[in-house]
């Protein structure tokens, strides 16, 4: 059975940053990423597939990725759900590592359902979630989309609900920004995961991380 690792989390908490550590320690993102640019100069390590798939499914259902509040509560229900998986299990199935990642913030919105996807494609679902200081997710959002503090604080709650309701799920968490570069950290993630990482890699981490990576809030 293969594993994902889904890396998800609130938008600016630093899921891009985690994932392209994963890469350098030696774990599949696939090759079908979205380009750096200035928001996100060292990558967004996300796959263009599965954010044209959630932003789809938020449109359809009425929402936005930074108006999570307007997901009705019986999305999970909706035809638009169901579609969002079809197009999804092609995706899970084009990785050919034991061990693979995908990452996107908005998935956060949409544990359920990639949980019934993992099993239904018969692949075990990890979820690594980046710790980041609500404060300083807010500062970010409002710096890099240029809002009020209030609109950051309602998208960061909606969020924050979300992530609340699947806390249960086998997972681990990694505090942005000091642990990204401890080996021991690493280490742990893989515990919890179950997976393997080459901690032998730590210093293409290290060559990866800089005080950029918080160049926002």
């Amino acid at each position: 059975m293969k594993t994902l690792i889904l890396v998800t989390g609130q938008h600016r908490s630093r899921t891009s940053a985690t994932a392209g550590c994963l890469e350098r320690l030696g774990v599949e993102l696939g090759t079908r990423l979205m380009p750096a640019n200035n928001s996100n100069p060292r990558g967004y390590f996300e796959d263009v597939r599965v954010v044209n798939v959630h932003d789809r499914l938020l449109g359809e259902l009425g929402a936005r990725w930074d108006r999570p509040e307007d997901i009705p509560t019986a999305w999970l229900a909706q035809p638009a759900t169901h579609q969002a998986m079809a197009r999804l299990g092609p995706v899970l199935r084009s990785f050919s590592a034991d061990t693979f990642a995908i990452k996107d913030p908005r998935a956060a919105l949409f544990m359920p359902m990639w949980e019934l996807l993992c099993a239904a494609e018969d692949v075990r679902l990890t979820v690594l979630q980046p710790l980041r200081k609500p404060e300083a997710v807010v500062n970010s959002l409002v710096t890099r989309e240029g809002w009020m503090p209030d609109r950051a604080q309602k998208v960061w709650r909606g969020y924050q609900r979300a992530i609340t309701e699947w806390e249960g799920m086998p997972g681990a968490a990694i505090d942005f920004p000091h642990e990204l570069w401890q080996a021991s950290a690493w280490e742990r993630v893989a515990n919890c995961l179950d997976v393997e990482l080459d901690i032998t890699r730590i210093g293409r981490v290290h060559g990866f991380l800089d005080g950029g990576l918080v160049h926002h809030g």
